[in-house]
């Protein structure tokens, strides 16, 4: 080592050790909140899952007056039921990328970044998994099971895109999942309620939230 690189080795050293234990605090504070701040700032928007929310209730009022609040074998309406909640699905991404769009720039942030490429690898899996057993399942008449299986792939799917987000979109993954597990039965038999109840009122509480704590 040089006796210039010494001497600055020597500096900095003795800046750490002239610190007082409040400029340390002060110093170990302002490292936590840079580190922090990525989570704090994240683009996911509360706005999208309100409106998220507030669409899957619309499809399932639809839905029920479609159906008469009966899914079953025979429901000869099943394919303007599919129809419906293709809407609320292409609409609720439409807003959800839009308003992600507006906050990146708010932000000050690139639109399709990090954060965004994670999220496309984190819903693919789920996504397609439950498209093609919502086939299969419609094709078999078991369309009451379709929505159980919605919320578990959904739930999936959004719990991998929490592992890189905001702990309440881990949540909201959990939310799904676990619902649909617990409550197969009651859903089987309710699919409609089912559907107002979880894409419904738990992307409310999560839109909520997030928009309390991080923003619209």
């Amino acid at each position: 080592m040089s006796e210039t690189e010494g001497g600055e080795g020597r500096r900095e050293g003795d800046e750490v050790a002239d610190m007082t234990p409040e400029q340390a605090a002060r110093h170990l504070r302002v490292i936590r909140e840079l580190m922090e701040r990525p989570l704090r700032q994240t683009t996911r928007s509360g706005a999208a899952g309100i409106i998220a929310g507030l669409l899957a209730l619309a499809g399932a009022g639809l839905t029920w007056r479609l159906t008469g609040g009966q899914i079953v074998a025979s429901t000869p309406q099943m394919a303007q039921v599919g129809a419906v909640w293709l809407g609320v699905l292409f609409l609720a991404t439409g807003a959800n990328l839009l308003l992600t769009w507006r906050r990146s720039r708010q932000l000050e942030r690139r639109y399709w970044g990090r954060e965004q490429w994670h999220t496309a690898l984190a819903i693919a899996p789920g996504f397609v998994l439950g498209a093609a057993l919502t086939w299969s399942l419609g094709k078999c008449g078991y369309y009451s099971t379709i929505v159980a299986c919605w919320m578990i792939f959904y739930g999936m799917a959004v719990w991998s895109v929490g592992l890189s987000s905001p702990i309440e979109v881990k949540v909201l993954g959990a939310a799904f999942f676990l619902a649909a597990v617990l409550g197969w039965g009651w859903i089987d038999v309710h699919p409609i309620a089912a559907l107002a109840a979880t894409f419904g009122g738990f992307h409310l509480v999560y839109g909520a939230v997030v928009w309390v704590r991080h923003g619209g």
